[in-house]
């Protein structure tokens, strides 16, 4: 078996790369977009941020994982990473009662050996011309809460672009964004709002996918900082630009937990990378 890369990019929401918390890894068995959670808190570990570090390692990881491994395989060895990662920072006792400290990712791999797309977290794919989109339900709830506040500071006067300089619609929702670090990944099953991701824990069950791809068929991984993955890098960067171009608060026609800053050139980091299972 074998598959082409067509296209892909990543780039970060501020001008600096060292910054961008999203990556691209693409070896010789499987290719995939890995995107850094957005840090929350201070954590810092040598002037890296938690998403940026967890980025890092699974790049290194997918390059040493075995050709026929199975997306069980591919949690396991990243979380076993991660773990080794809190032992070095004597951070692993803490990582287990506290997810804000924890390095924290989603990712989408393409297995070429086993022809599927492994999903963990929240990224987006399109297979065959069929966008899958794994939305968090916190996300959807505090997107809302944030346009609502922003709403609320307009009708009141407040001028829409005094939101680049401070986000008061993030700020409605900062606490809930700290306490939602407890629905990660969680022990109990029915914790409200659960997600998944890769953090050095089991993830959350119903945030692993695993999508089946045949010969022939495009596949497309992105992170979420993309609003829509279409087939093509140049149609999803031009539905990204018409949204920042309208919307660059991102609360009304793409509500998200936040907007563009001043000194940012979108609201997130984003990779995108489209290739054809030969």
């Amino acid at each position: 078996m074998a598959f082409t890369v067509i296209e892909q990019y990543a780039v970060g929401k501020f001008d600096d790369p060292e910054r961008c918390e999203d990556a691209l890894a693409v070896t010789p068995h499987f290719a995939a977009v890995i995107d850094g959670a957005t840090s929350k808190t201070p954590f810092r570990f040598s002037g890296r941020t938690p998403g940026r570090v967890a980025a890092s390692l699974l790049v290194r990881l997918l390059a040493d994982l075995p050709a026929d491994a199975d997306c069980a395989a591919f949690i396991v060895h990243a979380n076993e990473m991660f773990v080794r990662f809190y032992r070095e920072h004597r951070l692993l006792d803490r990582a287990r009662v506290d997810a804000a400290c924890r390095l924290t990712a989603s990712a989408v791999v393409y297995s070429d050996a086993r022809r599927e797309v492994w999903s963990v977290g929240d990224c987006r794919l399109r297979i065959g011309g069929v966008e899958y989109r794994h939305e968090k339900a916190i996300d959807t709830l505090l997107s809302s809460r944030r346009a609502e506040s922003i709403e609320s500071y307009l009708a009141q006067g407040g001028a829409p672009d005094a939101l680049f300089v401070r986000d008061v619609g993030r700020e409605a929702i900062r606490e809930a964004l700290l306490r939602q670090y407890r629905a990660q990944n969680p022990t109990a099953p029915d914790t409200p709002f659960a997600y998944g991701v890769l953090d050095g824990f089991p993830p959350y069950a119903p945030d692993v996918r695993c999508y089946a791809v045949e010969a022939g068929q495009e596949v497309v991984l992105a992170s979420d900082g993309y609003p829509a993955v279409l087939p093509t890098l140049e149609e999803s960067e031009r539905r990204l630009r018409q949204i920042l171009h309208d919307d660059p608060h991102c609360f009304r026609i793409f509500k998200s937990t936040k907007g563009v800053m001043q000194g940012q050139t979108s609201f997130d980091d984003r990779a995108y990378l489209r290739l054809r299972a030969d």
